[in-house]
């Protein structure tokens, strides 16, 4: 993989079972661009929206899902959480978002699939 490209993981529904991802199937995409401390995160749910999954400072294995980007001071500002994100103990592969307002998992490849 080329260092100036950016890494797409695959986002599914689907539940878990024994450590795996049962019927999975392909909902969205997440891309990390070069330099970027968050994800972009596109649901072919909501075609036109992009959403912004970031790694929390205070944990190492939970992440926010914001709705809105601004720049204030230079500075990048993600706002508007309308989810929640975490690492899972028995799915090696997947880290699960949830959205509660539509009652929602999805789960992120922890692999690039480029």
């Amino acid at each position: 993989m080329n260092e100036s490209t950016e890494s797409i993981f695959e986002i599914v529904t689907g539940f878990r079972s024994r450590g795996e991802i049962l019927r999975s199937m392909v909902v969205g995409h997440a891309t990390l661009y070069p330099e970027s401390d968050h994800y972009f995160v596109r649901l072919m749910i909501f075609p036109g929206m992009t959403y912004y999954l970031s790694k929390n400072r205070s944990s190492n294995d939970s992440y926010t899902l914001f709705a809105k980007k601004t720049f204030i001071n230079g500075e990048v500002r993600l706002q508007n959480p309308v989810g929640t994100g975490r690492m899972l103990g028995d799915v090696k592969t997947h880290l699960e978002m949830r959205i509660p307002l539509l009652n929602l998992s999805l789960f992120m490849s922890l692999f690039p699939k480029n």
